[in-house]
């Protein structure tokens, strides 16, 4: 059955009713902020572990202060065993990737739905801005056709295969004995076959039940046109899949970007990032990219010549704030599953970038982690 829309009900009505917060948060440069407190407050009245049917009351509702703190779980991690450890902080892992999930979508109705509403916004959706293009390039982001629409009669045919296909194959089975008689293959493809079946059983229908069609030929293209936008956006996709292929393309994204800055400024550049990397298990990893080298017979980067001088005092530094942004969950949520194959930088190490891993497992004293 064709998709009805991201959201519905009592959903669609709150999102609905902050797009005008949305708006001048658009203006004010604040959307970063205005997004993280709409789907906080999103979580909040429609829990993710209720079902999808379910709703609030509106005097549920009307009794709802955005500014009450969320409950955190009142659990003590030292006084279970290792396997009751195991088994919440699974939990914890697949409840906060689903609230990351539903926001990722909550994003990208608010972006969408405030364009659509401001078709002159200027945003990063532009694809000619030159920043928009490293961007898309850095996501993965590929163009593709616009969905086109589907006529009725096809449709109709694709929810009704069961009358169509016997049909079908019976001509065709009549059609390949003709060509077996007269050994001459008949230029009318097996395709135009297959629509002609369609378009003389769709002409049966009564006009009621074509319009029922059209109606639903125009919907289901409504939802793909929708769908292709919020694709072509540029949205970063939070699944862990999706953000490890961003990491692997940063040192080839960024590479040329240091290059050129060192080239235009005569100085040495290297960049710093970090964070649970998803293809090692959600380890909090750091990477640094350089560019730029020695003077002498042996020229080297910044992170070659100065590697020992950068593991001892600049690496635990960073790894100790990178702790401070990611809980021991964030890290685990990010982790991808156990059939995923896809390589971890931390793996690489060459003279232009170097890799290192904090282990999750070797403590968790420095995570912003509430333990009981």
């Amino acid at each position: 059955m064709p998709n009805r829309g991201s959201f519905q009900g009592k959903r669609k009505e709150f999102l609905t009713g902050k797009l005008d917060e949305y708006g001048q948060a658009v203006q004010d440069g604040e959307v970063a902020d205005k997004k993280a407190q709409i789907i906080r407050s999103f979580l909040l009245q429609f829990p993710l572990d209720k079902d999808e049917n379910w709703e609030p009351t509106d005097e549920e509702l009307a009794k709802f202060d955005e500014d009450t703190p969320a409950k955190e779980p009142d659990r003590d991690l030292h006084a279970m065993t290792a396997e009751e450890r195991q088994q919440y902080q699974e939990a914890e892992r697949i409840r906060a990737r689903g609230d990351e999930k539903k926001g990722e979508q909550i994003a990208r109705w608010l972006r969408y739905h405030h364009n659509k509403r401001n078709p002159s916004t200027k945003s990063m959706d532009n694809k000619n801005d030159p920043l928009t293009i490293l961007l898309r390039k850095l996501a993965g982001i590929t163009d593709s056709e616009k969905p086109c629409r589907k006529t009725a009669a096809t449709v109709w045919a694709h929810e009704n295969a069961d009358v169509i296909e016997p049909l079908y194959e019976a001509k065709l089975g009549r059609v390949k004995e003709r060509e077996k008689e007269t050994g001459v293959k008949e230029k009318s493809s097996r395709l135009t076959l297959h629509q002609r079946i369609v378009r003389e059983e769709f002409a049966k229908l009564t006009s009621d039940e074509k319009e029922k069609w059209t109606s639903e030929s125009k919907e289901q293209h409504e939802n793909a046109i929708e769908e292709w936008e919020q694709k072509q956006a540029l949205d970063f996709s939070s699944d862990p899949a999706a953000r490890q292929s961003c990491i692997a393309n940063l040192p080839s994204f960024v590479q040329p970007i240091l290059d050129g800055i060192c080239e235009a400024t005569g100085w040495t550049a290297t960049l710093i990032v970090g964070g649970p990397e998803p293809a090692d298990q959600g380890c909090l990893n750091v990477v640094s990219i350089h560019s730029g080298k020695t003077r002498g017979r042996a020229p080297q980067t910044f992170g070659t010549a100065m590697r020992r001088e950068y593991k001892a005092q600049i690496l635990p530094v960073f790894g100790e704030y990178l702790k401070r942004c990611y809980t021991i969950a964030d890290c685990r949520a990010r982790a991808l599953g156990a059939n995923d194959e896809m390589a971890s930088l931390a793996d690489a190490h060459t003279e232009a970038i170097n890799a290192d891993r904090f282990d999750l497992d070797a403590g968790d004293a420095g995570f912003n982690e509430q333990l009981g």
